[in-house]
């Protein structure tokens, strides 16, 4: 089969693949601890925006702009309805 990839390949793409994810939630991490939680609405909200967490990132590391979330200052990343940006709709 002449389109079967190697171990090496793979391993390669698993690399890749693992450290999307870990950038991925180092972001969202980052995210969250410079959110503000309201406590009469139950909100957790956005105090960043995408730009600085991108700017926090990029001193060290290459950063892809689709692993790093877009959001806005002031935008609800999480709420009591399940309806906040880090939420999962269902």
């Amino acid at each position: 089969m002449p389109n079967k990839r190697s171990s090496h390949e793979h391993y390669e793409r698993y690399i890749e693949r693992r450290q999307a994810f870990l950038l991925r939630n180092a972001a969202r991490e980052e995210i969250k601890k410079s959110s503000f939680f309201d406590r009469e609405l139950g909100e957790l909200i956005c105090k960043t925006s995408r730009v600085e967490i991108i700017g926090s990132f990029s001193a060290g590391t290459a950063v892809c702009l689709s692993e790093v979330p877009d959001v806005v200052h002031g935008e609800v990343l999480e709420d009591s309805y399940g309806r906040g940006t880090f939420q999962r709709a269902k």
